[in-house]
C-alpha cells in the first residue's frame, strides 16, 4: 500500500456506502482513495475515473466492459476487484489493499533472487490479464507492489480491451506512461493498438528498471528513437531475454508464455550454446527437454554462474559466442560437452551430428549425471539395477526410507519421507505444507530423498520418473496430475492410492499426507502437493 494522505478540500468523504479514509495516489486518469468496507473496519482501495475520460462515450463503454471482465480475474499477482459504480458522472472501481511498497522508490537495482520474484510475479500477472482478453497498457514501477516476498500489479485504469482496439480518446492523445510504452505505441506513422506485445515491452522497461535503478530509456517519446539501451547492468539470468522484450519490432518479442517458459530455466544445470548451427540447435533442445532435462538455451558467460554443463554445438563456420562461452566454462570449472554440426572433427566430442544424428539413451543418461551433480554416486548407469546401498553416509531419516524402499515398501517409504518432507518445512503438527514451507526446505534433503528413491525402485517411482512422464514444460499443475494419473477428483487423497503406488506404474511421490489424515490435509492437499511439484520442477527437473 502506498503511503496515504490525507484528503484535501476538494476531495469527497464517501463515495456511494464507502467512507474514504485518505488519497492513496493521483495521476492523469483519476485519483485512488483509501476507504472502509461498509459495515466492517475492512479497508479496500478505490480509484476514481476523471470526469473527463469518463465524458468520452468510447471510453465510457470500454471501462465499463473491462470492468465487468476484470472481476473474472483471478491472480495472486493482481488485485481482486471488489465492486464498482459505473453510472455516475465519475465511475468508480474497489478493489483489495494491496500492503507494500511500489518499485518506483528503487534507488538501486534489486538483487538477483529479489529480481526473479519480480519478473516472475509481473510475467504471471500479465499472463492472467491476457488471459481475459485485457491488455494492462501501462506497466512501470508505481504499478508494481512488492508485497512481502510477491510482486502485485496494479492499477487497471487504462487498461484496453483486446475486443476493442481503437484509440478510444481524443485524436492524437496516447494514454500512458511514455518512457514506459512500445514505440509502435507512440510512432504517430502507425497509430497501433495496444496488444500483449505491447505490454511485454513494457515488462522490459520495467526489468531494466529493477534491475539497474535506471529507466530504459530517458524520456517521453525515446522508446521510439533511442537504441535499446547498454544491458550489461542486468543479471545475466534475465539479461538476454530483457534484451528480445525490447526488440522495437512487436512481432519479434517473445510471448508472455515463453518468457515464463524461459524464467523457469534459470538457474537450470545445463545450459545449450547454438552459435551457427541453429537449425541442430532447436531439434537437440527438443530432445533434451523431452527427456525431462532443464535447460537454459544463452550466448551470455554470465548464465554460467549456476550451471554444471555446457553443451555447445560447433558448425563449419567459426563462432565468437561458443568460443567465449567454453573460455568462460572452463574458468568457472563448467563441463563442457560439444555437439559437432559441422566442420572438422575435433577430440573430445560428445555427439557427431554432423549426419544429423541426435543423443541416445546412453548419452542422455550420462548427460542427466553430469547436470544432476550425481558424478560421484558408485553406479555407471542413470537408472540402476539395485537398490542404494551405500545408506550410512545419509541422514538417518533418509536411510529409513531407503531400507523400506529396499524392502520394496513403497506406501511405508512414502510415509516416512512425508514425515521428513513436513518436519523440514516445520509443518509436523500441520499434515500439510505450503508454498512458503516447501521453499524452506533444504535442497540437499530433496537430493537425497530423490536419489534413494530412484535408485530403490529402478527408476520406476519418485521426482525423476515423475518429471520424466510430463511431456507438458508449461507448469503442470496438481489438477492436470490427477486426471494424467487417473486420481479423480485433485481436492481428495484417492481411496486407491496404496494400492497405486505400489503396482508397476509411475508412482508418484511425494503425497506429503500424514498419518492420520485431517481435515486440514484434505483441504489442502492440492497446495502442498502443488508447491512441492514447483518446487521439485526447478531442483530436479
Amino acid at each position: 500500500m502506498s503511503e496515504v494522505t490525507a484528503l484535501g478540500p476538494g476531495d469527497p468523504r464517501r463515495l456511494g456506502p464507502y467512507r474514504l479514509l485518505g488519497r492513496l495516489g493521483a495521476g492523469g486518469m483519476g485519483v485512488v482513495y483509501l476507504a472502509v468496507w461498509p459495515g466492517t473496519d475492512r479497508q479496500v482501495a478505490i480509484k476514481v475515473i476523471n470526469r473527463s475520460y469518463a465524458e468520452v462515450p468510447k471510453y465510457r463503454v470500454r471501462f465499463e466492459r473491462e470492468v465487468r471482465t476484470a472481476t473474472l480475474i483471478r491472480s495472486p499477482h493482481v488485485p481482486r476487484l471488489l465492486d464498482a459504480e459505473l453510472e455516475s458522472d465519475e465511475p468508480y472501481v474497489v478493489t483489495e489493499v494491496v500492503r507494500g511498497t511500489s518499485l518506483a522508490g528503487l534507488e538501486e537495482g534489486l538483487a538477483p533472487d529479489r529480481l526473479l520474484t519480480v519478473a516472475r510475479d509481473t510475467a504471471q500477472a500479465l499472463m492472467d490479464i491476457h488471459a481475459h482478453q485485457i491488455v494492462h497498457r501501462d506497466l512501470k514501477p508505481s504499478n508494481v507492489m512488492m508485497a512481502g516476498e510477491r510482486a502485485v500489479v496494479i492499477d487497471f485504469g487504462i487498461a484496453a480491451d483486446l475486443a476493442d482496439l481503437v484509440r478510444v480518446t481524443t485524436t492524437g492523445h496516447v494514454v500512458g506512461t511514455l518512457p514506459y510504452l512500445a514505440p509502435e505505441l507512440v510512432d504517430p506513422r502507425r497509430a497501433a493498438p495496444a496488444s500483449p506485445a505491447s505490454d511485454v515491452f513494457s515488462w522490459g522497461c520495467l526489468l531494466y528498471f529493477a534491475a539497474t535503478g535506471r529507466a530504459a530509456f530517458s524520456s517521453a517519446g525515446t522508446t521510439l528513437t533511442q537504441p535499446i539501451p547498454d544491458l550489461t547492468g542486468v543479471p545475466g539470468v534475465v539479461r538476454e531475454l530483457v534484451a528480445r522484450t525490447l526488440d522495437k519490432r512487436p512481432e519479434r518479442r517473445p510471448s508472455v508464455r515463453s518468457i515464463l517458459d524461459e524464467l523457469a530455466t534459470v538457474g537450470a544445470e545445463v545450459v545449450l550454446c547454438g552459435g551457427n548451427g541453429r537449425s541442430h540447435t532447436a531439434r537437440l533442445l527438443a530432445v533434451l527437454l523431452d527427456n525431462g532435462l532443464a535447460v537454459r538455451v544463452s550466448a551470455d558467460p554470465d548464465s554460467l554462474a549456476d550451471a554444471r554443463v555446457l553443451v555447445v554445438v560447433v558448425s563449419e563456420r567459426p563462432d565468437a559466442a561458443v568460443r567465449d562461452m567454453r573460455l568462460a566454462a572452463r574458468q568457472r570449472g563448467v563441463t563442457v560437452l560439444v555437439v559437432l554440426a559441422g566442420g572438422h572433427h575435433e577430440p573430445d566430442v560428445f555427439l557427431d551430428a554432423r549426419t544429423g544424428a541426435l543423443p541416445d539413451a546412453t548419452q542422455l543418461r550420462a548427460l542427466r549425471v553430469l547436470a544432476m551433480g550425481w558424478d560421484t554416486v558408485p553406479v555407471p548407469e542413470f537408472f540402476p539395477t539395485a537398490p542404494l546401498d551405500a545408506t550410512a553416509a545419509l541422514d538417518p531419516a533418509v536411510a529409513e526410507i531407503a531400507a523400506a524402499l529396499a524392502e520394496g515398501d513403497l506406501v511405508t517409504a512414502d510415509l516416512h519421507t512425508t514425515a521428513v518432507l513436513l518436519a523440514a518445512a516445520g509443518c509436523a503438527d500441520h499434515g500439510w505444507a505450503g508454498l512458503d514451507e516447501v521453499a524452506s526446505i533444504g535442497e540437499r534433503l530433496l537430493r537425497d530423498c530423490a536419489r534413494v528413491w530412484h535408485e530403490g525402485t529402478d527408476g520406476k517411482h519418485g521426482f525423476l520418473a515423475q518429471r520424466l512422464l510430463m511431456t507438458d514444460r508449461t507448469g503442470t499443475e496438481v489438477a492436470d496430475l490427477a486426471h494424467l494419473f487417473g486420481w479423480g477428483d485433485p481436492l481428495g487423497i484417492p481411496a486407491d492410492y496404496p494400492v497405486w503406488v505400489t503396482c508397476a506404474g509411475p508412482g508418484f511421490f511425494p503425497t506429503l499426507r500424514h498419518e492420520v489424515p485431517s481435515d486440514a490435509w484434505f483441504d489442502n492437499w492440492n497446495i502442498t502437493v502443488s508447491a512441492l511439484y514447483g518446487r521439485i520442477r526447478s531442483e530436479f527437473s
